[in-house]
This record gives C-alpha cells, structure tokens and sequence, in this order.
C-alpha cells in the first residue's frame, strides 16, 4: 500500500468518515437504553428508530453511489455532514417516538448514507493494491464509537439528558464529517480505456454483482443485533448500567484490534475466503449466547468476538465490489456498484434488530433473535460462495 503523504491524507479523510459515520452507529446500543425510558415503547418499536438509520445509511447506498458518481465525493461528503447534523439537532427536539424515525432514523440515514459513501469510493479509488488493508485502517475509526462513546454519551447526558446528548453529537458529527469531506478528492482522471465499461452499464445483469447483491442481503438480517442490544442485554441478566455500558467499549476494543490484521489477511489470502471464514465466527459467537450471558466475563467476552466480528465484516464489505473485473476497471461503475450492494445489506440492517426485539417481547430472551441471526450469516456465506452461471453476462457498453 502506498504511503505517500496525499495517501494518508486520503486514509485520515475516511478515518474520519467512520467515526461520523458507522461510530455514531455503535452508539445506538447506549442511546436505546434512554430512549426506552423515555418513551416507554417496546423493544421492537424503539429498537426500530436505530435500525432505521442504519438500514437507510446502507438502502440509500445505490442512490448515494449514482450521486457521487456524478457531484463527487466532496459535494456528497459535505452534504452528508450538513444533514447528519441537522438531523441530529432535531431528534433532540423529538416528542414522541415517530419524531425519532423521522428524524433520528429517516433523515440521519440519508446524511450518514452520502458521508459514508464519499469515504468508500474515494479509499476504493486510490488503494487498489492492498484494498482490504486500506479500508479497515481507515475503518478502525468505527471502533471510536463503542470505545468512547459511554464516556462522551455520559457527560453529554449530564449536561443536558438525553436531548443535549444528542444535540451535542450532531455538533460532533457535523465538525467530523465536514473536515473530512473537505480532503475526499479522487486521483487524477486516467485516460478512458474501452474496456472499462460504461458509467450507465445496468449492474444488474453482472453475475459477480448479483451474487454480492444476495450475500449481503443475508448478511445484513444477522451482522447488526448484537450492537443494538448489547448493553440492554446486560442490564436484562442484573448487572449495572456502567457496568453493562462497559461492554459496549469491550465490543470496541474486539473492533480496534481485529480490523487491521483482517483486513491484511483478506489481501494474501483472498477477500472472499476471509469475509467467510469471519462470518462462521460471527454465527458460532451469537448461536452460543444462552452460554455467554450466564457470567458477567461471558458477556464481555461475547462483546470482544462481536466486536472483533462486526468491525472485520465491515472493512471488507467494500471491498469486495473490487473482485468483480468489470467494476474494478470503470471508476463511475464503481461508485454505483459499492451502493448497490450495501443496499441490500441495508434492508436486513433495518429488519435483524427489529425482528430480535420482538422475539424478546414474545419470548422474554435473546437467544432466540441472536439464532436467528446467526442463521442468517450462514446463508451469507453459502450465497458469497455459490457458483456464477456458466457463462458470464457481458458488461453493457463494454
């Protein structure tokens, strides 16, 4: 990986990106706890305004792609920072639940969705060699979130409860993005080769991208439960709000050192193989929960493997549209098929949590949700390596 000063500016520039981004959403396992006094919704319902957000921030994906393949990534990325927190601001002034998926999880979505998807294509343009490892040094900023967010939500909600506390992070979040879009230029253009496609080429009718299409979409019903649950599921097994809020920095400790060696394994050994074998650790580690969580030491070893889970997944996720030869040889295609893919992780993003909280309002457990989920990975693993067609769609305009 190149290590020339405008490069690790633009690995600075999506490090950022992540801890506006995908950090903020880590933190929704702290701000449900609040919201659920607050509001006195159920799970399901409240678990709803988090995934929400995180569900818009991916199905937005393909829609964030198209527009930064035509406004570039520091229009999208400014844009994305001035709704992040606006959004933010308002979901302080919420009164009622609705108000929250409205603001909190419709419009932050969209904010977090055109940030995000800045940061992806503009790393996925200047590292093509050694991609994985690019993308999860620049995703250990994700990790800031579970790490340090009990300390900055706690002093926040001192100062001015739940609202100042996220008045406060939209603040935070705007300041974050809006640096970082500033440095979220591509590299110079290359020459057109004739073979790299066409930027309006359906992406639809490529084999390697509907194969990633389903995988995620199974992925995305099993990756997100944990985060959202984690430390409501402590307080549920009778251990201290500090105590419980702890794990959620365990999570991002698993986070902080998993992503990096990851993601350097991904580039010697190939991505998808690695992506797999992450993925059956991920399922083992929820299928096992009912064992965990009988011990405070299970709990916060259950945290550092979702921890260690999500953040590696994550990293490589965008990585994975560079397998497709196709996609890795037309920049615009690129932008696009980046957000079409996380759109489809985006629907089950939306969904696993949700459907983990209702579970627990029928069952009075976690275990069954987190099955579920842990389900749902292995069917992202057998569809990531299911076979393409024998013969391969041609790449329209190519």
């Amino acid at each position: 990986m190149a290590c020339s000063p405008v490069h690790a500016r633009k690995l600075a520039a999506y490090w950022f990106v992540s801890v506006g981004t995908l950090a903020l959403q880590y933190a929704f396992s702290i701000i449900f706890v609040d919201l659920l006094e607050a509001f006195d919704g159920s799970r399901a319902a409240t678990a709803l305004v988090g995934s929400t957000c995180a569900g818009v921030m991916d199905m937005a994906g393909y829609a964030s792609g198209v527009a930064v393949a035509r406004r570039g990534e520091r229009t999208c990325g400014a844009a994305g920072a001035v709704i992040s927190g606006g959004a933010l601001l308002l979901a302080s002034r919420a009164g009622a639940l609705w108000h929250l998926f409205v603001t909190y999880g419709l419009v932050l979505g969209v904010g977090q969705s055109l940030a995000l998807y800045s940061g992806v294509v503009c790393c996925n343009k200047w590292f093509s060699k050694r991609l994985a490892l690019a993308s999860a040094l620049a995703n250990t900023g994700a990790g800031v979130g579970p790490f340090a967010m009990p300390y900055l939500w706690s002093a926040l909600r001192r100062a001015g409860g739940w609202r100042g506390g996220l008045a406060g992070l939209g603040a935070i979040v705007f300041c974050l993005l809006a640096s970082a879009a500033a440095q979220l230029a591509p590299p110079p253009a290359a020459p057109k080769d004739a073979a790299a496609g066409d930027a309006g080429a359906p992406l639809s009718r490529l084999p390697g991208i509907r194969r990633l299409c389903r995988t995620t979409f199974f992925f995305g019903w099993g990756f997100w439960t944990p985060a959202v649950h984690l430390v409501r599921l402590g307080l549920d097994r009778g251990h201290s709000r500090s105590r419980s809020e702890a794990l959620l920095t365990i999570l991002g400790v698993g986070a902080l050192t998993t992503r990096v060696p990851v993601g350097s394994l991904g580039d010697r050994f190939g991505r998808k193989l690695v992506f797999s074998l992450a993925c059956g650790v991920y399922a083992a580690t929820q299928a096992a929960v009912a064992l965990f969580q009988e011990s405070y030491a299970g709990l916060a070893v259950f945290s550092f493997l979702v921890g260690s889970s999500i953040g590696s997944l994550l990293s490589l996720v965008p990585t994975l549209v560079m397998d497709v030869p196709e996609v890795a040889r037309c920049p615009d295609a690129l932008a696009r098929a980046s957000g079409l893919v996380c759109c489809f992780l985006g629907v089950g993003g939306l969904a696993g949590p949700v459907v983990a909280g209702a579970l627990f309002d029928e069952y009075g457990s976690y275990v069954p949700g987190f099955g579920f989920g842990a389900a749902m990975l292995l069917g992202c693993v057998a569809a990531l390596n299911a076979p393409d067609p024998p013969k391969e769609v041609a790449f329209a305009g190519a």
